[in-house]
């Protein structure tokens, strides 16, 4: 539900390094968690974020 935390501690080869936009969805906030703390390093994108980077 809205609010809740999702971790995927080992996703392979999908991580911030090859994640991209292709199919229109923003990407996620990323969290770091070292001794016991949990930062946000990234903020999530939004679909404003999205649009801002095109020309029309």
């Amino acid at each position: 539900k809205a609010g809740d935390v999702i971790a995927m501690p080992a996703a392979g080869a999908y991580n911030l390094a090859m994640a991209s936009n292709y199919n229109g969805m923003p990407r996620p906030e990323v969290v770091m968690v070292s001794a016991g703390r949990a930062d946000v390093i990234r903020r999530r994108e939004t679909l404003d974020d999205l649009i801002a980077a095109e020309i029309f």
